[in-house]
């Protein structure tokens, strides 16, 4: 089967220059990707604060960030996490499940009539969605002035002086 192959190169002066802007570029996107993380992770620390969900011990809001963020050849990958193995759960949700004891032959814990109870196992109703995370990340990209926005600006404003 024949086919039509259509090379096209950037040679000469333009790619000079565009190599070089690449280079100016490419730590202006660090810069803009770490303040954009910077940004959620404040967020996201306010949220698991009070803001939307109970302080008890305060574990979840130490296992928020630090943000990561790397160079790479065609511009920069970040990562923000939340290390709570119940952060998950309380993000997304979950469906009602049974609990049983895992040492002993029965659970104990003190009824809503204050008396002290025993049972095999009892069932869970499961744990309504709430998002911590995912709101904190959408209003820092989309906040005013938006992630997009912030970031098109570095850009321009690096491609003007290059």
């Amino acid at each position: 089967m024949n086919a039509l192959n259509i090379k096209i190169g950037v040679t000469g002066p333009f790619l000079q220059k565009l190599q070089a802007v690449m280079q100016q570029i490419r730590p202006a996107m660090v810069g803009g990707l770490k303040t954009l993380l910077l940004d959620a992770a404040a967020r996201t620390t306010k949220r698991a604060s009070g803001d939307v969900l109970k302080v008890r011990t305060g574990h979840l809001r130490r296992t928020i960030g630090p943000p990561h963020v790397q160079e790479t050849a065609t511009g920069a990958t970040g990562e923000l996490s939340v290390r709570a193995k119940y952060a998950p759960f309380l993000e997304y949700g979950t469906r009602p499940y049974r609990i049983r004891p895992r040492r002993a032959k029965a659970l104990r814990f003190i009824n809503r009539f204050g008396k002290v109870q025993f049972a095999g196992a009892v069932n869970h109703p499961g744990l309504r969605p709430r998002p911590f995370f995912k709101p904190s990340w959408d209003e820092a990209v989309q906040g005013p002035p938006s992630a997009k926005e912030r970031l098109s600006t570095i850009i321009q404003r690096t491609f003007n002086e290059a």
